[in-house]
């Protein structure tokens, strides 16, 4: 992909949004109570969504649960980034990921996802760096041109 594909991309899925919300998803929560809650923040404004698989939740229910955000996503113009999770991001074809310092390189990660989605890390290293479309650094969700807040939802 181009710098100039790559970068409207980048401006299409994150800067042009004005909100950027983090979900941390578990087996203890009700899942369309997730969902609902999910809908009535994306309903009043286009945002990135940031979620997150706790421990407790299996890997089937977490796919099955971001499939399901990722459709409403896409009928409400915001953006799905998928923590940590390489595969599942590419399953369901997120928008895209986010790396922590425990995660793969985001390198090794756009060898699995491809090059449409969005790879965001940490930038623990230089290599990683290179290779990231956006950080997280302060709770600030951060790319070439913009800064966008993030909140956590509970």
């Amino acid at each position: 992909m181009t710098n100039l594909l790559k970068n409207n991309l980048i401006k299409l899925k994150i800067e042009n949004k004005s909100k950027c919300y983090y979900i941390n998803l578990s087996s203890e929560t009700n899942n369309e109570t997730d969902l609902d809650k999910i809908a009535g923040i994306i309903y009043t404004e286009p945002a990135v969504l940031l979620i997150n698989k706790t421990d407790s939740m299996t890997d089937k229910t977490f796919t099955e649960l971001a499939k399901k955000i990722k459709l409403l996503c896409g009928e409400f113009n915001s953006t799905l980034i998928i923590c940590n999770r390489a595969d599942i991001a590419f399953l369901i074809n997120a928008d895209g990921l986010y790396l922590d310092s425990s995660a793969i390189s985001a390198h090794d990660a756009k060898s699995i996802t491809g090059e449409n989605i969005i790879v965001g890390s940490e930038n623990i290293t230089e290599h990683d760096r290179n290779h990231s479309d956006f950080t997280i650094e302060n709770n600030l969700l951060i790319t070439q041109n913009a800064r966008l807040k993030i909140t956590e939802i509970k």
